[in-house]
């Protein structure tokens, strides 16, 4: 009987551990895709800045 038990746990602590590699990989590639995400929004924002300068110095003018 505590060979059945102990057998059962280390499945389920395999298992858990299985789970562990794959949370982490899913947060690496999470963190990767924000950071792209970011550094996209940032290149937009730098060009509609870029663009609302120049149409405001047309205007001005």
């Amino acid at each position: 009987m505590d060979d059945h038990i102990v057998a059962i746990d280390l499945k389920f602590y395999d298992k858990e551990k299985e789970i562990d590699k794959e949370i982490e990989k899913l947060k690496h590639e999470i963190r990767e895709k924000l950071n792209d995400f970011d550094k996209r929004l940032k290149r937009l924002l730098k060009q509609e800045l870029s663009n609302m300068r120049l149409h405001f110095s047309f205007e001005t003018i």
